[in-house]
């Protein structure tokens, strides 16, 4: 009785551990066969590009002065460099036509400034997705490379100061949209910028005292990424 009770108990135990052994093999074929996607850290992106675009400018002085709008070209070159996702830095070398549009019924003037314009920003993309929402926020300077005036009528002495330096400097931004895709980045965006420095040096006698630059605009612009297409998605096995 004894020994056939052993028996008995050995055929269970045996029975047990052949299934456990049966169940954890399987388990571990299907941890070794399963895949998971990993998000890889990112590597950082390099972008090269060309922007052009249409904007309008004006002398922000700080008395009322009849004044229009100046309208001008804007275009260049973009090197851009994404450290994160969704943060980086943003380098433009480019041509800007700037300058003052006045007219009355007495006189009319319009003055153009072409400028060597290097703005530096900070480039925030918001969105994970290929379209995103794009900022750029930073500082310009600009180095003038010629100036036209015509002048027609009797006009007033103060729009025709000659100015007080080459250089300016300003603060600028961006806000836009970017469609990230296969072959690049093409990106629409509205462009604004508020000179620091004055653009004339007026007499004691004159009707202001401060001339500094406003301008704005939009621009497109395409850039060619240099880096991984679609960063941060790896394969590994459980």
């Amino acid at each position: 009785m004894y020994q056939q009770t052993m028996k008995t108990t050995l055929r269970y135990a045996w029975s047990v551990m052949g299934l456990l052994c049966l169940l954890l093999g399987i388990d571990a074929r299907a941890q070794s066969d399963s895949l998971v996607l990993v998000e890889e850290k990112f590597r950082g992106e390099l972008a090269i590009g060309l922007r052009g675009g249409y904007q309008f400018s004006r002398v922000n002085y700080n008395v009322a002065i009849v004044q229009g709008i100046q309208e001008g070209f804007s275009g260049g070159l973009i090197l851009q460099y994404l450290s994160q996702r969704q943060l980086g830095i943003q380098l433009e070398v480019n041509y800007s036509q700037r300058g003052l549009l006045a007219s009355t019924s007495a006189y009319r003037v319009s003055r153009q400034q072409d400028y060597l314009e290097i703005p530096f920003m900070t480039h925030f993309a918001l969105g994970k997705k290929s379209f995103r929402v794009v900022l750029n926020l930073g500082s310009y300077l600009s180095f003038l490379l010629r100036e036209t005036t015509e002048s027609l009528g009797s006009t007033p002495s103060y729009y025709l100061l000659d100015l007080g330096q080459r250089w300016t400097f300003g603060l600028t931004g961006g806000l836009g949209l970017a469609l990230r895709s296969s072959i690049g980045v093409f990106q629409v965006e509205g462009k604004g910028a508020v000179g620091l420095t004055d653009l004339f040096n007026p007499a004691a006698d004159e009707v202001f005292s401060r001339s500094p630059e406003q301008f704005f605009g939009w621009q497109v612009a395409y850039l060619y990424r240099f880096g991984p297409r679609r960063p941060g998605l790896k394969k590994l096995r459980q």
